[in-house]
Protein backbone atom coordinates (compact mmCIF):
# COMPACT_ATOMS: atom_id res chain seq x y z
CA UNK A 1 0.00 0.00 0.00
CA UNK A 2 1.29 3.48 -0.95
CA UNK A 3 0.22 6.50 1.12
CA UNK A 4 -0.49 9.76 -0.68
CA UNK A 5 -0.77 12.56 1.84
CA UNK A 6 -3.18 15.32 1.01
CA UNK A 7 -2.97 18.06 -0.14
CA UNK A 8 -0.49 16.78 -2.70
CA UNK A 9 -2.40 14.31 -4.91
CA UNK A 10 -0.63 15.59 -8.01
CA UNK A 11 -2.10 14.12 -11.19
CA UNK A 12 1.29 13.21 -12.66
CA UNK A 13 2.41 11.60 -9.40
CA UNK A 14 -0.76 9.51 -9.14
CA UNK A 15 -0.35 8.39 -12.75
CA UNK A 16 3.17 7.15 -12.00
CA UNK A 17 2.03 5.39 -8.82
CA UNK A 18 -0.71 3.54 -10.68
CA UNK A 19 1.91 2.00 -12.95
CA UNK A 20 4.16 0.96 -10.06
CA UNK A 21 3.75 -2.21 -8.05
CA UNK A 22 2.46 -0.60 -4.86
CA UNK A 23 -0.96 -2.23 -4.70
CA UNK A 24 -3.68 0.14 -3.51
CA UNK A 25 -2.95 3.86 -3.41
CA UNK A 26 -4.57 5.48 -0.37
CA UNK A 27 -5.28 9.19 -0.18
CA UNK A 28 -4.84 10.53 3.36
CA UNK A 29 -5.97 13.85 4.76
CA UNK A 30 -2.97 15.62 6.24
CA UNK A 31 -5.23 17.35 8.78
CA UNK A 32 -7.52 14.42 9.55
CA UNK A 33 -4.98 12.12 11.17
CA UNK A 34 -1.85 13.08 13.10
CA UNK A 35 1.03 10.89 14.10
CA UNK A 36 4.44 11.69 15.53
CA UNK A 37 7.56 11.64 13.39
CA UNK A 38 10.77 12.58 15.19
CA UNK A 39 14.08 13.63 13.65
CA UNK A 40 15.77 10.46 14.95
CA UNK A 41 13.16 8.07 13.49
CA UNK A 42 12.33 8.43 9.81
CA UNK A 43 9.36 6.25 8.89
CA UNK A 44 9.46 4.35 5.61
CA UNK A 45 6.35 3.55 3.57
CA UNK A 46 5.72 0.22 5.27
CA UNK A 47 6.07 1.55 8.82
CA UNK A 48 4.13 4.69 7.91
CA UNK A 49 1.29 2.66 6.41
CA UNK A 50 1.02 0.48 9.51
CA UNK A 51 1.11 3.49 11.82
CA UNK A 52 -1.46 5.29 9.72
CA UNK A 53 -3.73 2.28 9.81
CA UNK A 54 -3.53 2.14 13.62
CA UNK A 55 -4.07 5.89 13.94
CA UNK A 56 -7.06 5.80 11.60
CA UNK A 57 -8.60 2.94 13.61
CA UNK A 58 -8.21 4.86 16.85
CA UNK A 59 -9.50 8.12 15.36
CA UNK A 60 -12.41 6.40 13.63
CA UNK A 61 -11.30 7.15 10.07
CA UNK A 62 -11.56 4.71 7.20
CA UNK A 63 -8.79 4.61 4.61
CA UNK A 64 -10.30 4.20 1.16
CA UNK A 65 -8.25 3.15 -1.86
CA UNK A 66 -7.86 5.93 -4.40
CA UNK A 67 -9.43 4.74 -7.65
CA UNK A 68 -8.52 6.45 -10.92
CA UNK A 69 -11.22 8.46 -12.66
CA UNK A 70 -12.17 8.07 -16.30
CA UNK A 71 -9.57 8.76 -18.98
CA UNK A 72 -11.49 11.82 -20.20
CA UNK A 73 -11.70 13.33 -16.72
CA UNK A 74 -8.01 12.72 -15.99
CA UNK A 75 -7.07 14.22 -19.35
CA UNK A 76 -9.21 17.23 -18.50
CA UNK A 77 -7.41 17.44 -15.17
CA UNK A 78 -4.02 17.70 -16.86
CA UNK A 79 -5.23 20.22 -19.43
CA UNK A 80 -6.99 22.67 -17.09
CA UNK A 81 -4.01 22.80 -14.74
CA UNK A 82 -1.55 23.25 -17.58
CA UNK A 83 -3.76 25.91 -19.14
CA UNK A 84 -3.79 27.86 -15.89
CA UNK A 85 0.00 27.65 -15.66
CA UNK A 86 0.26 28.86 -19.26
CA UNK A 87 -2.03 31.80 -18.48
CA UNK A 88 0.19 32.63 -15.50
CA UNK A 89 3.24 32.51 -17.79
CA UNK A 90 1.46 34.88 -20.16
CA UNK A 91 0.76 37.25 -17.27
CA UNK A 92 4.43 37.20 -16.25
CA UNK A 93 5.52 37.91 -19.84
CA UNK A 94 2.99 40.75 -19.98
CA UNK A 95 4.45 42.35 -16.84
CA UNK A 96 7.99 41.97 -18.16
CA UNK A 97 7.05 43.57 -21.47
CA UNK A 98 5.31 46.42 -19.65
CA UNK A 99 8.44 47.08 -17.59
CA UNK A 100 10.60 46.96 -20.73
CA UNK A 101 8.39 49.44 -22.59
CA UNK A 102 8.43 51.84 -19.66
CA UNK A 103 12.19 52.12 -20.08
CA UNK A 104 12.38 53.04 -23.76
CA UNK A 105 8.91 53.20 -25.41
CA UNK A 106 6.31 54.17 -22.74
CA UNK A 107 3.94 55.76 -25.27
CA UNK A 108 2.76 52.29 -26.38
CA UNK A 109 1.19 51.79 -22.95
CA UNK A 110 -0.97 54.90 -23.47
CA UNK A 111 -1.92 54.20 -27.08
CA UNK A 112 -3.04 50.60 -26.55
CA UNK A 113 -4.97 48.99 -23.70
CA UNK A 114 -3.52 45.48 -23.97
CA UNK A 115 0.19 45.05 -24.69
CA UNK A 116 -0.28 41.27 -25.03
CA UNK A 117 -2.54 41.67 -28.07
CA UNK A 118 -1.38 40.67 -31.57
CA UNK A 119 -1.76 44.34 -32.59
CA UNK A 120 0.95 45.54 -30.19
CA UNK A 121 3.11 42.49 -30.88
CA UNK A 122 3.09 43.03 -34.65
CA UNK A 123 3.69 46.76 -34.24
CA UNK A 124 6.77 46.18 -32.10
CA UNK A 125 8.02 43.56 -34.53
CA UNK A 126 7.83 45.93 -37.51
CA UNK A 127 8.71 49.22 -35.79
CA UNK A 128 10.42 48.51 -32.45
CA UNK A 129 11.36 52.17 -31.73
CA UNK A 130 9.51 55.47 -31.76
CA UNK A 131 11.76 56.93 -34.46
CA UNK A 132 11.06 54.04 -36.84
CA UNK A 133 7.32 54.33 -36.17
CA UNK A 134 7.32 58.07 -36.86
CA UNK A 135 8.91 57.53 -40.30
CA UNK A 136 6.04 55.28 -41.45
CA UNK A 137 3.67 56.72 -44.09
CA UNK A 138 0.21 57.51 -42.60
CA UNK A 139 -1.47 55.31 -45.21
CA UNK A 140 0.71 52.34 -44.24
CA UNK A 141 -0.07 52.87 -40.57
CA UNK A 142 -3.81 53.22 -41.26
CA UNK A 143 -3.78 50.03 -43.31
CA UNK A 144 -1.91 48.29 -40.47
CA UNK A 145 -4.62 49.28 -37.99
CA UNK A 146 -7.38 48.10 -40.35
CA UNK A 147 -5.68 44.71 -40.76
CA UNK A 148 -5.83 44.32 -36.98
CA UNK A 149 -9.54 45.17 -36.79
CA UNK A 150 -9.04 48.77 -35.58
CA UNK A 151 -11.91 50.24 -37.62
CA UNK A 152 -12.55 53.47 -35.72
CA UNK A 153 -11.18 56.26 -37.92
CA UNK A 154 -11.37 58.71 -35.05
CA UNK A 155 -9.34 56.46 -32.77
CA UNK A 156 -6.80 55.73 -35.50
CA UNK A 157 -6.41 59.44 -36.25
CA UNK A 158 -5.80 60.16 -32.58
CA UNK A 159 -3.13 57.47 -32.42
CA UNK A 160 -1.35 58.66 -35.54
CA UNK A 161 -1.37 62.27 -34.31
CA UNK A 162 0.02 61.15 -30.95
CA UNK A 163 2.76 59.18 -32.72
CA UNK A 164 3.95 62.23 -34.63
CA UNK A 165 3.92 64.43 -31.52
CA UNK A 166 5.69 61.98 -29.21
CA UNK A 167 9.31 62.34 -28.12
CA UNK A 168 11.68 59.57 -27.15
CA UNK A 169 12.00 58.90 -23.42
CA UNK A 170 15.72 58.06 -23.61
CA UNK A 171 18.67 58.45 -25.97
CA UNK A 172 20.88 55.96 -24.16
CA UNK A 173 21.92 53.49 -26.84
CA UNK A 174 22.65 50.75 -24.30
CA UNK A 175 19.11 50.94 -22.92
CA UNK A 176 17.49 51.20 -26.35
CA UNK A 177 19.33 48.28 -27.96
CA UNK A 178 18.88 46.02 -24.96
CA UNK A 179 15.18 46.84 -24.63
CA UNK A 180 14.52 46.26 -28.33
CA UNK A 181 16.00 42.76 -28.08
CA UNK A 182 14.09 42.03 -24.87
CA UNK A 183 10.83 43.32 -26.38
CA UNK A 184 11.30 41.10 -29.46
CA UNK A 185 11.83 38.01 -27.32
CA UNK A 186 8.81 38.78 -25.11
CA UNK A 187 6.56 39.46 -28.11
CA UNK A 188 7.55 36.08 -29.59
CA UNK A 189 6.94 34.42 -26.23
CA UNK A 190 3.48 35.99 -25.91
CA UNK A 191 2.53 34.88 -29.43
CA UNK A 192 3.52 31.28 -28.58
CA UNK A 193 1.60 31.37 -25.29
CA UNK A 194 -1.53 32.78 -26.95
CA UNK A 195 -1.45 30.03 -29.57
CA UNK A 196 -0.96 27.34 -26.92
CA UNK A 197 -3.84 28.66 -24.80
CA UNK A 198 -6.08 28.49 -27.87
CA UNK A 199 -5.04 24.86 -28.41
CA UNK A 200 -5.86 24.05 -24.80
CA UNK A 201 -9.21 25.84 -25.01
CA UNK A 202 -10.27 23.92 -28.10
CA UNK A 203 -9.38 20.51 -26.67
CA UNK A 204 -10.94 21.34 -23.30
CA UNK A 205 -14.15 22.50 -24.98
CA UNK A 206 -14.36 19.21 -26.92
CA UNK A 207 -13.90 17.17 -23.73
CA UNK A 208 -16.51 19.18 -21.81
CA UNK A 209 -19.03 18.85 -24.65
CA UNK A 210 -18.77 15.04 -24.49
CA UNK A 211 -18.45 14.75 -20.69
CA UNK A 212 -21.46 13.23 -18.87
CA UNK A 213 -21.32 15.91 -16.14
CA UNK A 214 -20.84 18.84 -18.52
CA UNK A 215 -24.49 19.93 -18.46
CA UNK A 216 -24.65 19.58 -14.67
CA UNK A 217 -21.79 21.97 -13.97
CA UNK A 218 -22.75 24.32 -16.80
CA UNK A 219 -26.07 24.88 -14.99
CA UNK A 220 -24.24 26.58 -12.09
CA UNK A 221 -24.65 30.38 -12.14
CA UNK A 222 -21.38 32.06 -13.00
CA UNK A 223 -19.68 28.94 -14.36
CA UNK A 224 -18.44 29.76 -17.86
CA UNK A 225 -16.10 28.16 -20.36
CA UNK A 226 -13.09 28.47 -18.05
CA UNK A 227 -14.72 27.32 -14.79
CA UNK A 228 -16.94 24.47 -16.00
CA UNK A 229 -14.03 22.11 -16.85
CA UNK A 230 -12.29 23.01 -13.59
CA UNK A 231 -15.46 22.20 -11.61
CA UNK A 232 -15.76 18.87 -13.44
CA UNK A 233 -12.18 18.02 -12.49
CA UNK A 234 -12.70 19.15 -8.89
CA UNK A 235 -15.49 16.61 -8.29
CA UNK A 236 -14.75 13.96 -10.90
CA UNK A 237 -17.17 11.30 -12.06
CA UNK A 238 -16.77 8.74 -9.26
CA UNK A 239 -19.65 9.46 -6.88
CA UNK A 240 -18.05 7.38 -4.12
CA UNK A 241 -14.93 9.56 -3.84
CA UNK A 242 -16.53 11.96 -1.35
CA UNK A 243 -18.93 10.73 1.31
CA UNK A 244 -20.13 14.17 2.39
CA UNK A 245 -19.97 17.81 1.38
CA UNK A 246 -17.79 18.46 4.41
CA UNK A 247 -15.08 16.22 2.96
CA UNK A 248 -14.98 18.39 -0.15
CA UNK A 249 -14.97 21.56 1.94
CA UNK A 250 -12.06 20.40 4.09
CA UNK A 251 -10.05 18.81 1.29
CA UNK A 252 -10.31 21.88 -0.95
CA UNK A 253 -9.31 24.24 1.86
CA UNK A 254 -12.59 26.15 1.83
CA UNK A 255 -13.55 25.01 5.33
CA UNK A 256 -11.79 27.03 8.05
CA UNK A 257 -9.51 25.57 10.72
CA UNK A 258 -10.08 26.08 14.44
CA UNK A 259 -7.03 26.06 16.68
CA UNK A 260 -7.06 26.12 20.48
CA UNK A 261 -4.45 26.45 23.17
CA UNK A 262 -5.48 26.74 26.80
CA UNK A 263 -8.30 29.26 26.97
CA UNK A 264 -7.46 30.76 23.58
CA UNK A 265 -9.21 29.74 20.40
CA UNK A 266 -8.92 31.19 16.92
CA UNK A 267 -10.21 30.38 13.45
CA UNK A 268 -8.22 30.88 10.24
CA UNK A 269 -8.30 29.78 6.62
CA UNK A 270 -6.86 26.38 5.77
CA UNK A 271 -3.30 26.52 4.40
CA UNK A 272 -2.68 22.77 3.80
CA UNK A 273 -4.80 22.13 0.72
CA UNK A 274 -4.56 21.82 -3.07
CA UNK A 275 -4.17 25.47 -4.04
CA UNK A 276 -5.55 25.06 -7.56
CA UNK A 277 -8.68 23.35 -6.22
CA UNK A 278 -9.27 26.04 -3.60
CA UNK A 279 -8.72 28.70 -6.22
CA UNK A 280 -11.33 27.03 -8.46
CA UNK A 281 -14.06 27.15 -5.83
CA UNK A 282 -13.08 30.65 -4.70
CA UNK A 283 -13.24 32.02 -8.24
CA UNK A 284 -16.54 30.28 -8.94
CA UNK A 285 -18.10 31.75 -5.78
CA UNK A 286 -16.93 35.22 -6.82
CA UNK A 287 -18.43 34.82 -10.31
CA UNK A 288 -21.74 33.53 -8.91
CA UNK A 289 -22.43 36.80 -7.06
CA UNK A 290 -23.44 38.52 -10.31
CA UNK A 291 -25.54 35.60 -11.56
CA UNK A 292 -27.34 34.25 -8.47
CA UNK A 293 -29.88 36.08 -6.31
CA UNK A 294 -29.19 33.95 -3.25
CA UNK A 295 -25.41 34.34 -3.66
CA UNK A 296 -25.76 38.12 -3.94
CA UNK A 297 -28.03 38.28 -0.85
CA UNK A 298 -25.65 36.14 1.19
CA UNK A 299 -22.55 38.08 0.06
CA UNK A 300 -24.19 41.45 0.81
CA UNK A 301 -25.25 40.17 4.23
CA UNK A 302 -21.67 39.22 5.11
CA UNK A 303 -20.21 42.46 3.75
CA UNK A 304 -22.76 44.89 5.17
CA UNK A 305 -24.05 43.21 8.34
CA UNK A 306 -21.00 41.19 9.37
CA UNK A 307 -18.31 43.61 8.11
CA UNK A 308 -16.41 40.79 6.43
CA UNK A 309 -13.69 41.50 3.91
CA UNK A 310 -14.35 40.64 0.27
CA UNK A 311 -12.29 37.45 0.23
CA UNK A 312 -13.62 36.26 3.61
CA UNK A 313 -17.17 36.71 2.32
CA UNK A 314 -16.34 34.86 -0.91
CA UNK A 315 -14.84 31.95 1.07
CA UNK A 316 -18.02 31.72 3.15
CA UNK A 317 -20.07 31.80 -0.03
CA UNK A 318 -17.90 29.05 -1.53
CA UNK A 319 -18.50 26.96 1.61
CA UNK A 320 -22.25 27.33 1.08
CA UNK A 321 -22.01 26.57 -2.64
CA UNK A 322 -20.08 23.34 -2.04
CA UNK A 323 -22.98 21.89 -0.06
CA UNK A 324 -25.37 22.70 -2.90
CA UNK A 325 -23.07 21.50 -5.67
CA UNK A 326 -22.25 18.30 -3.78
CA UNK A 327 -25.95 17.42 -3.58
CA UNK A 328 -26.47 18.14 -7.29
CA UNK A 329 -23.35 16.11 -8.16
CA UNK A 330 -24.33 13.20 -5.94
CA UNK A 331 -27.87 13.06 -7.39
CA UNK A 332 -26.74 13.82 -10.95
CA UNK A 333 -29.21 16.72 -11.25
CA UNK A 334 -28.44 20.18 -12.71
CA UNK A 335 -28.74 23.19 -10.43
CA UNK A 336 -31.99 25.17 -10.66
CA UNK A 337 -31.95 28.60 -9.04
CA UNK A 338 -35.76 28.82 -8.99
CA UNK A 339 -36.08 25.55 -7.06
CA UNK A 340 -33.38 26.58 -4.60
CA UNK A 341 -34.96 30.00 -4.00
CA UNK A 342 -38.35 28.38 -3.48
CA UNK A 343 -36.83 26.04 -0.92
CA UNK A 344 -35.02 28.93 0.78
CA UNK A 345 -38.24 30.97 1.04
CA UNK A 346 -40.14 27.97 2.40
CA UNK A 347 -37.53 27.43 5.09
CA UNK A 348 -37.60 31.14 5.86
CA UNK A 349 -41.36 31.18 6.35
CA UNK A 350 -41.11 28.13 8.63
CA UNK A 351 -38.36 29.85 10.61
CA UNK A 352 -40.47 33.02 10.86
CA UNK A 353 -43.26 31.00 12.44
CA UNK A 354 -41.04 30.36 15.46
CA UNK A 355 -40.72 32.81 18.37
CA UNK A 356 -37.89 35.29 18.81
CA UNK A 357 -37.09 36.00 15.17
CA UNK A 358 -35.78 39.44 14.24
CA UNK A 359 -37.42 40.84 11.09
CA UNK A 360 -35.76 44.23 11.02
CA UNK A 361 -33.22 43.62 8.23
CA UNK A 362 -34.51 42.47 4.85
CA UNK A 363 -32.88 41.78 1.52
CA UNK A 364 -35.10 41.86 -1.56
CA UNK A 365 -34.90 38.63 -3.57
CA UNK A 366 -37.23 38.14 -6.52
CA UNK A 367 -40.91 38.60 -5.62
CA UNK A 368 -40.36 37.83 -1.93
CA UNK A 369 -37.99 39.15 0.70
CA UNK A 370 -35.49 37.16 2.74
CA UNK A 371 -34.64 38.28 6.24
CA UNK A 372 -30.91 39.03 6.17
CA UNK A 373 -30.63 37.87 9.75
CA UNK A 374 -31.81 34.45 8.57
CA UNK A 375 -29.59 34.29 5.50
CA UNK A 376 -26.84 33.02 7.80
CA UNK A 377 -29.07 30.33 9.28
CA UNK A 378 -30.61 29.18 6.02
CA UNK A 379 -27.49 29.41 3.89
CA UNK A 380 -25.07 27.90 6.37
CA UNK A 381 -22.48 30.51 7.37
CA UNK A 382 -19.50 28.77 8.97
CA UNK A 383 -16.55 30.75 7.63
Amino acid sequence: MKLVERPDPDAAMLASLEGANYGDVVEVSCVGIHWERTKEQEMNDTTGAAGMGRASHIAGFTLRPLRPDTVETRLLHFLVEERRQTVDEKTRANLRLTDCLKLYFPQVLRWFDDVTSPLVGDLLERWPTLEQLQRVHPGTLRRFFHEHNCRSEEKNAERMAAIQQATSSTQDQAVREACVLIAHSLVAMLATLRAQINVFDKRIADLVADHPDGALFRSLPGAGDALVPRMIVAFGTRRDRYQSAYEVQCYSGIAPVTEASGNSQWVHSRFACPKFLRQTFHEFAGCSIQRSESARAYYDHLRNDKNRSHHAAVRSLAFKWLRIIYRCWKDGKPYDEAIYMQSLRRRWFLACAGPGNDHRHRVEVGESSIDSGLVTTLSGETN
